[in-house]
């Protein structure tokens, strides 16, 4: 991991992140839906 180029290590985190945010969004209400 540590070999990865920092754009690429950067772009999985917040993808990872973005998702994760996301899943517990969903899971924490999910009759409200999010405005994106």
């Amino acid at each position: 991991m540590a070999l990865w180029p920092p754009a690429a290590s950067v772009l999985l985190c917040g993808s990872l992140r973005n998702a994760s945010e996301k899943a517990r969004e969903a899971r924490r209400s999910p009759e409200i839906q999010p405005h994106y």
